[in-house]
């Protein structure tokens, strides 16, 4: 990597309201379970792929049986999952060379490739969320854009220029409706670099802190970040040079006018930012769970 600054990608991940139909759950534990977005209808002419039936918790309860105890209709037996990022090994049975890992493919894959997103760079995912509290489907309650995992790349896997994918045959960018486009892979470390006492990649515990948000906010398009995402401070994330920006406040915040539904947002990782990202990361790691029988 040389001198290259670290880069930090804001990736949006799981169920929105578009995709999906809602919110993913925060559960009563704190745990923060991002639903798998439905499989593209270009791509489940496929044969195999990953169905929300065989998808579970850790207690057994699979996918399936979540959506349908939160209130999502239309989903069946059928159904079948983007599982993508792939962050927890519990979810299914893995082989033993498996890690966290994930896709993008066409023009958000060639804003990574254009960044210059490689090892060493650190993904935290993001999505829309909300409480379980049991008084409805999960779609009617107040939902917040929320951090709730990360992935540092070991390595980028070029699957549209015949590159090889150990230890998931069953990633859904392996389908041949990827055939000819754009199509990466991006597979974690082992550990994080910076902090070698915690895995590569994994999923949060829910707390305030962990809420892009802003806690006034009564939409979802207004951010609240450290204010060492300003402009100011010489820090330029993607999609939102020209956004709008407060000053920073007395508890060194700013806020942002998010643009659009958003995908990869990236910036260099300052020290700062860095120190940010790190601390989300201790103090809500939950892990990636262990093999069921691998």
């Amino acid at each position: 990597m040389g001198c290259r600054p670290v880069k930090l990608i804001l990736s949006r991940k799981g169920f929105d309201t578009t995709a999906g139909g809602g919110p993913s759950p925060i559960l009563p534990d704190g745990r923060m379970l991002s639903l798998p977005i439905p499989q593209p209808a270009r791509d489940c002419s496929d044969p195999g792929g990953t169905t929300y039936g065989e998808l579970a918790d850790t207690d057994g309860t699979t996918y399936l049986e979540i959506l349908h105890t939160l209130g999502y209709s239309g989903f069946g037996p059928a159904s079948r999952a983007h599982l993508d990022p792939d962050l927890v090994r519990s979810v299914r049975r893995r082989g033993r060379r498996w890690r966290g890992m994930l896709g993008q493919a066409d023009a958000a894959a060639s804003h990574l490739r254009n960044q210059g997103v490689g090892p060493g760079d650190l993904f935290l995912f993001w999505g829309l969320f909300a409480h379980v509290d049991g008084t409805g489907p999960l779609r009617t309650r107040p939902a917040r854009h929320t951090v709730f995992g990360y992935l540092e790349v070991d390595r980028v896997v070029d699957l549209g220029a015949g590159g090889t994918l150990i230890g998931a045959p069953y990633h859904p960018h392996l389908s041949d409706s990827y055939r000819g486009r754009t199509n990466l892979v991006y597979v974690a470390t082992e550990q994080l670099s910076h902090d070698p006492a915690r895995p590569g990649w994994g999923v949060l515990r829910w707390s305030p802190a962990l809420t892009l948000t802003a806690p006034d906010s009564t939409g979802l398009t207004t951010w609240e970040l450290p204010a060492c995402f300003h402009p100011s401070t010489g820090t330029t994330l993607t999609y939102h040079r020209s956004a709008a920006w407060t000053a920073p406040d007395g508890d060194g915040r700013v806020t942002v006018e998010r643009r659009g539904r958003g995908q990869e947002f990236v910036c260099d990782a300052s020290p700062d930012i860095r120190r940010w990202a790190l601390g989300l990361i201790a103090g809500g790691l939950i892990g990636h769970g262990t093999p069921p029988g691998a």
